[in-house]
């Protein structure tokens, strides 16, 4: 070819490479636009959203924690006059407790029930805000997932065109170039760079942002499993996840609740798979993995529960909670791996420290998923033995490979978690030497009073007549000392009540025997609820004794 064909050629390259870069700058600029426009969706709907959530929250506050709270307080009054006696009071209180019912919605038809005066609390919440809330979410983490798509391509775009930049640079130097060889490399290399750029942009182009909002429905799907699953309607609620799946079938977030709402109902290995769906589709999260761990230890799975937890924390080394790892050590101790089981224990314990230590030493706040961590991790404990020693629970007892080596190993551990969360918390380090102190003999009473309301004595038993107005702990003691701290807990159907803990500093002596009030009739309408009451006793943070007692139902009686 001449020389001047050559260039001619060149020439409709250069130009046609030019309308290129133009039409890539042009996608460039779109792609920002669009990017910019998703941010400012997103950063609307944040702020929505919050305003929404705390709007909401703050009626409700008042509408259950006030107006319903007052509701109630007025019958109880009412009710304490009648008792007295004082029927014109009675009556005046009872008034004022009807007017109580225009204070509120929460306490109108359809949320109020006028017989029982109880409220249907979950379903007004989802009405004042939890259902707009939970909307609002799901539109801005779709506008948020379409400006990162739209940011990527514009990025890309930018490389593209910084690709085709030099290409053209390199077919101009060819035209200014009299030697063959060089001339064909640069022209070679220049058209090879502009062709790869060209395929890239057009791929990147042929890529399309998937933007939920455009599919209401599955959102709308969505938003009705969640309000079901946070009413306990877990049937209804897989219902609705499946129809949001069924319009968009990758609905990461829809399998992540589907699965939820099986394992509520006790289909682990359903909800295994769900989850396993939602990480395939890019779901996947330290607590997602950390999930599907837990479940497959439920399933007795244990294998590869623990293969699963050790993902969790290889991936996600700063943001897996310790119940992930305490999550592998009880796998490790249902497998019958009791020494790798405490030694797992170990690391999570010491990491908690750690973790105490080094927000100490910032000067910040300890994250409250540490607590939840070590207190979970004891109860699931508790739970693993209580499995090994009855058979009733999940995992199933068939699948533990050694239960009596977990009933034996279990109370160690559980006492080593409790004592470590009670000192980090109150003295913000780990539990000091053994105790010396002892415990003895604990028992729970009723207190019995005299004409004078002296305390005569005590109504032993562990358990109790609905009715019950008062409790008190009683116990024996040896080798205690004044100045030392003493803590009482207080569990109520397996969840502590912070109202009820009592710290005291010991004045008792040495040796004897002990009462703690637990529970004081402060009015004259008072009974303990219905339910069992566990109580733990540390001295200087750490578990000196247990014990519990039940409050029967009304009907039993």
């Amino acid at each position: 070819m001449s020389d001047e064909n050559f260039k001619k050629l060149l020439s409709i390259l250069i130009a046609f490479l030019t309308v290129i870069t133009t039409g890539v700058a042009f996608l460039q600029s779109d792609a920002g636009s669009r990017d910019d426009r998703a941010g400012r969706d997103a950063t609307r709907l944040a702020i929505e959203l919050v305003g929404r959530r705390v709007n909401g929250e703050t009626r409700v506050n008042f509408d259950y924690d006030e107006a319903y709270q007052k509701y109630l307080e007025m019958g109880i009054l009412a009710l304490a006059a009648q008792n007295r006696g004082d029927s014109a009071g009675s009556n005046r209180y009872g008034l004022l407790q009807e007017s109580f019912l225009k204070l509120s919605p929460i306490m109108q038809p359809p949320y109020f029930d006028p017989e029982t005066e109880e409220v249907d609390y979950n379903r007004y919440v989802a009405d004042v805000y939890l259902t707009d809330v939970t909307r609002m979410n799901e539109q801005y983490t779709a506008a948020a997932a379409v400006k990162d798509g739209w940011d990527t391509k514009a990025n890309t775009y930018i490389v593209h065109l910084t690709i085709l930049a030099v290409s053209l640079f390199l077919l101009g130097l060819s035209a200014t170039i009299e030697m063959s060889r060089p001339r064909l490399i640069f022209t070679v290399v220049g058209l090879g760079m502009a062709l790869f750029a060209t395929v890239w942009a057009f791929a990147t182009y042929s890529t399309p942002i998937f933007d939920l909002r455009e599919q209401p429905e599955a959102i709308e799907a969505f938003v009705n499993g969640t309000i079901l699953a946070e009413d306990a309607q877990h049937e209804a609620a897989i219902e609705a996840f499946t129809t949001a799946i069924g319009v968009v079938p990758d609905y990461t977030a829809a399998y992540i609740g589907r699965s939820l709402a099986y394992e509520n109902l006790g289909d682990y290995e359903t909800a295994i798979v769900d989850l396993k769906q939602a990480r395939s589709l890019g779901g996947e999260t330290a607590n997602v993995i950390g999930e599907q761990a837990w479940l497959e230890y439920l399933a007795g799975r244990f294998d590869e529960s623990i293969a699963t937890g050790r993902t969790a924390l290889e991936l996600y080394p700063d943001s897996a909670d310790l119940w992930v790892r305490f999550d592998i050590a009880l796998a490790l101790l249902a497998k019958g791996e009791v020494e790798l089981a405490q030694a797992e224990y170990k690391v999570g314990m010491d990491q908690a420290v750690q973790a105490v230590t080094d927000a100490q030493s910032r000067g910040e706040g300890i994250p409250s998923g540490l607590w939840y961590s070590l207190i979970s991790g004891s109860d699931d404990l508790v739970e693993l033995s209580l499995i090994a020693q009855t058979a009733d629970g999940d995992p199933p007892l068939e699948t533990l490979q050694d239960p009596e080596a977990i009933v034996q190993a279990a109370p160690d551990l559980i006492n080593q978690l409790r004592n470590l969360a009670v000192s980090l918390e109150f003295y913000g380090r780990p539990p000091g030497a053994p105790l010396t102190a002892t415990i003895e003999n604990l028992e729970f009473g009723e207190p019995q009073y005299d004409a004078d309301e002296n305390v005569t004595g005590h109504n032993i038993s562990d358990e109790f007549e609905y009715g019950v107005t008062e409790m008190d702990a009683l116990f024996n003691y040896t080798g205690m000392k004044d100045g030392q701290e003493l803590l009482v807990k207080v569990y109520i159907d397996g969840t502590e009540d912070a109202s009820w803990r009592k710290l005291i500093t010991w004045d008792g002596g040495e040796a004897g025997s002990y009462v703690i009030p637990l529970a004081i009739a402060y009015s004259d309408t008072f009974v303990l609820a219905s339910n069992y009451y566990f109580v733990e006793i540390y001295i200087d943070g750490q578990v000196a004794a247990e014990g519990g007692f039940s409050v029967l139902e009304a009907e039993d009686n």
